[in-house]
This record gives C-alpha cells, structure tokens and sequence, in this order.
C-alpha cells in the first residue's frame, strides 16, 4: 500500500518517548528494528554524542545485512530503519541492501543528514523502491544549519533534497520525503518560518523534542551555541524499548534501544545467531523484568539513561 504523500498539516509534533503506560508481553520477534550499516559519520553535530562514543568504527559486512534482512522479512513487524548513530550512505552497497530489503517486502525507513544524497545517489533511492527517507534538518539559514551541523554545507542539503524531491515525482515514485527537526527553544514563528521554506520539497515535516543527551549543545534563543542542562531524574518507571524494539550494531551485537549508543548493553550478537534466537534468550528475558518494573539496579546504563527523563 502506497504512504500518504501529504497530511493535513505541513507540521506534524512528535514525542520522544510514550508516556509510562503497562508493558505488554513481547512477542516472539522485534516489531521495531534498527540495523547500524555504520557507526561512521561524515559530520559533528553539536547536539549528537557520537564523538564521544569508544566503540571502534566500521561497517556491517552485505552478507551480515542481507541475512538479518531475509529473517526480518519472514517475521511479522511494523518497518525498519537501516540507521543508527552513523551516517548510512557512507555503506558502500547502501543502495542494494535497500533493494534487497523492498524486494522482500520489508517497509525501510532512512534517516540522513542528507550531505551525500546527490542526484546519482536520488537515482538509485528511487530504483530501489525505498519508500520514506527522512532528512535531518534543523533550520532554514545557511549560518544556523551550519553551526549546528559542523562539517555539512547547507547549499549541498536544500540542492540534494529539492533534487531527489523532483526525480521522484519525474518518476511517479510513491516515495514519501520527510524532513526530521528536534526543537529546543525555537519559537512558533521559527516554526512557521521553517514550514514554509521547506514545505515545497517535503511531504511531511517531523517536529520531537530535542533528545537531551549527557555534554550536548545546541543554539539558543539569542543565537549562540549554549550547552544544553540535562534533564531532572525522575523517579523510577517502566520503560518499553526492550518489548518491541531492537539495534543491531554494525558488528552484529544486539542492544536494546538507541540511547545505548556505545554498546554498553549487549543482548547477544548475530553473527552466529538468529535475531529471533537473541531476542527470546535469557538475557532479553532479564532485561524486560527489570524494564517492567522499572527497576534498573543491576542495569546501569538503563538507570543512567537521559531519554526515559524526558
């Protein structure tokens, strides 16, 4: 079924993280998956950890990808995004494996900061029959775009985006383009003024809260790049990620949200293994008990997590 190309309006807000609610059982396979196809990035964002993170880089082998992609495809699921703390179009075979996954009948979303999707690049998206992309952005100036994403041009990003924007609908392609924006302290009328420069070259623009990661920085309201406070520690709730959703790292190792970017929590690793067979295995089922309460003193990367505090 073809996604919506547009909504009813331009702006669409979105939480974080669901409001605390009662886990339900996991069900006998991820309905949310995240595949690193890299841990390398081409860009310093002010507000991204990724610098700091101690994991060696690399890139997640075509074979082990495309296995992981097979399985996903023969198991019931919402989508998934071929993302995660890494710029994904530095994957040499990016392009195939979206290819591979659609074929399968696998729903992909990506999420790129947009710098290397050039016209050769859009090419290929379309061929693969990727059906969402969403492009990070967070202004619509060239010197706030660029103080916040160090390392990027901004001419490049609007060049690439109203490109790929055009070769789709030259192409009839139902691909939906998605611009992605985490606010901190920007106004309604920055608001405004951001839908209305990009709304010609997007179907859907995303607004979340800004994820308030330990040591960031973002610009504030008088323009200057200011440290951003972490957020207050509440008290201790369940949390949902290890019931549904699962971060396959480049190398193969299993974790149980996005907020575990340096591999602090490792569920298993699916070089040898099947994703079905860590998902059910012992230490996934250890981790929900204490998710489900909410209880995380023999987890501290979960206890110490900035995201279930926001």
């Amino acid at each position: 079924m073809a996604l919506p190309r547009t909504l009813p309006s331009p702006v669409v807000s979105a939480r974080r993280v669901p409001p605390p609610a009662r886990v339900r059982p996991a069900p006998p396979f991820p309905r949310s998956i995240n595949i690193q196809l890299t841990s390398r990035c081409n860009l310093r964002c002010i507000m991204c950890n990724h610098d700091r993170l101690t994991a060696p880089r690399g890139d997640m082998p075509f074979e082990m990808a495309a296995r992981l992609l097979d399985e996903i495809a023969d198991q019931p699921g919402d989508s998934i995004s071929l993302q995660n703390m890494g710029e994904s179009f530095l994957h040499p075979r990016l392009v195939e494996l979206i290819a591979h996954a659609v074929e399968r009948g696998i729903q992909v979303r990506m999420v790129t900061n947009g710098t290397l999707v050039d016209e050769e690049t859009a090419r290929g998206l379309i061929a693969s029959g990727l059906q969402r992309i969403a492009f990070s952005v967070e202004a619509y100036t060239r010197e706030r775009y660029e103080q916040i994403r160090r390392g990027a041009r901004f001419e490049t990003v609007v060049q690439n985006i109203r490109t790929l924007h055009r070769l789709r609908d030259e192409a009839g392609s139902p691909m939906q383009i998605e611009l992605h924006w985490e606010r901190y302290q920007e106004d309604e009328q920055f608001v405004k003024e951001y839908a209305r420069f990009w709304r010609p070259w997007c179907d859907v623009i995303t607004v979340a809260p800004l994820t308030r990661l330990d040591g960031i920085q973002y610009v504030g309201r008088d323009g200057r790049v200011v440290p951003v406070p972490p957020p207050p520690t509440p008290a201790p709730r369940p949390c949902r990620f290890p019931f549904g959703f699962a971060v396959i790292k480049h190398n193969g190792d299993v974790c149980p949200c996005c907020v575990v970017s340096d591999h602090q929590i490792v569920l298993g690793n699916v070089k040898d293994r099947t994703l079905s067979e860590v998902w059910n295995d012992e230490p996934y089922r250890r981790l929900r008990e204490a998710a489900g309460r909410g209880d995380f003193r023999d987890w501290p990367a979960c206890a110490a997590c900035t995201l279930m505090r926001q």
